[in-house]
């Protein structure tokens, strides 16, 4: 469905980013399994203060903060301070034991949701990873 990747490139999104020694930090998320990292992607505000407020007290030391994003910066965050990332967790549940085992099943693949962004003929439901 071509409109569900230009919708999501027309939304608002919201990352997490802290400013560490002059630069943007972006926040990802690593599995338990250590698989690949996923960036942390939210539709709503509200979703990313419920996920920061779930940060244990090591990870608060960072002073992470949400901010929304355009497509455009996203794709530049992908392809640039975040190049290394395996996928992009969309709306992730609070952190927790269960949610982080969860996570490959919640990732779209950082390639198909690249695309997305940029609008490409492509179903966005297939850039979910599940498997």
């Amino acid at each position: 469905m071509e409109m569900q990747g230009r919708s999501l490139a027309r939304s608002a999104l919201w990352i997490i980013t802290c400013y560490e020694h002059n630069r943007v930090e972006v926040h990802t998320i690593e599995p338990e399994d250590g698989g690949g990292s996923s960036l942390a992607v939210f539709n709503f505000k509200e979703a990313v203060e419920r996920f920061l407020g779930s940060l244990k007290d090591d990870q608060r030391k960072h002073d992470w903060q949400s901010r929304e994003t355009s497509a455009g910066e996203l794709l530049s965050i992908l392809y640039g301070p975040c190049k290394g990332v395996g996928g992009v967790a969309l709306d992730p549940l609070p952190l927790s034991s269960c949610s982080r085992s969860m996570l490959h099943f919640l990732s779209a693949n950082r390639k198909r949701f690249v695309r997305s962004l940029m609008g490409e003929r492509e179903d966005f439901a297939k850039a979910l990873a599940l498997g």
